[in-house]
């Protein structure tokens, strides 16, 4: 079932929107503002979903799985204890698992993770601007 982007975060116009940015935007909209989605112990269950879950599936939904390990890298590098594991889910499950866990701190980390993904795209436009002669 597709998910509703319109709870989702406001997307300025000038701010671009790569398949990484709509997947993370994705996997925070299916968890919900607060976390009413999200689970621990489970990639799904009962349509909740844990941190790795809500990315496959937002990658799927929005048929970019082509990218889906792109997006978990760059997730895994926004864990703010490092990744823990050479293999990114096992990383970002691990780190969605913790029994101390908080949901403000897997947003935190999607939108860190977010936060990078647009920097990079607005340093990569630049650089595209940059070599086009005037």
């Amino acid at each position: 079932m597709p998910f509703d982007f319109t709870e989702s975060h406001a997307v300025a116009f000038s701010e671009p929107s790569t398949p990484e940015i709509k997947i993370i935007d994705g996997a925070l909209a299916l968890l919900g503002p607060h976390g009413e989605r999200w689970i621990k112990g489970s990639l799904v269950r009962r349509g909740r979903h844990c941190l790795f879950g809500a990315l496959s599936y937002a990658a799927h939904d929005l048929h970019l799985s082509h990218v889906r390990q792109a997006v978990a890298l760059r997730i895994a590098a926004a864990l703010p204890v490092g990744p823990g594991s050479p293999d990114p889910a096992t990383a970002i499950t691990r780190y969605n698992d913790e029994p101390s866990r908080r949901f403000d701190e897997i947003k935190g980390v999607l939108l860190r993770a977010r936060r990078r993904a647009v920097a990079d795209a607005l340093a990569h436009r630049a650089q595209e601007s940059a070599l086009v002669p005037a």
